[in-house]
């Protein structure tokens, strides 16, 4: 999928309305998400601007959620939480907790103690799946090779 005319929203934005959304006021918002009250003022606006609408009125000190801003806040909420489960996968993926592992091997007497080692690899990581290709050394470079 192209990016061409996407236009790419800062995370500390969406937070930073997000905070405003669930706890009901710029001050507690900046306060959540430990900001100065002029930052998280700074954030929406620039969110704002980017989008070209506003999520808030503003009256006399006060912010007062938009249509617009109601019927976004869900999927805002919904892509942070994406994120955060992105982000998690991803530190997962760097600790070898998640993924496949494929291992290529020449056929001879490393049968005798490799499945002790898998065994042993696999117990700590149940979401670790594990290829073994017992083959020729030539077919095997090939493979790594890709």
């Amino acid at each position: 999928m192209s990016s061409r005319g996407r236009r790419r929203i800062n995370r500390r934005y969406l937070e930073a309305f997000y905070a405003i959304g669930v706890a009901g006021t710029a001050s507690a918002a900046a306060e959540m998400l430990k900001l100065t009250l002029p930052a998280m003022s700074k954030q929406i606006a620039a969110l704002e601007k980017q989008i070209g609408y506003a999520l808030f009125r503003r009256h006399e000190g006060r912010l007062t959620i938009t249509t617009e801003a109601k019927y976004l806040f869900d999927e805002v909420a919904s892509t942070l939480s994406h994120l955060d489960t992105l982000w998690e996968a991803m530190l997962r993926l760097q600790g070898l907790d998640v993924g496949q592992l494929e291992i290529g091997k020449p056929p001879g007497p490393s049968y005798v103690f490799l499945p002790r080692l898998f065994r042993q690899f696999l117990a700590s990581r149940p979401n670790v799946r594990l290829k073994l290709l017992a083959t020729n050394s030539t077919l095997i470079q090939r493979k790594v090779s890709l």
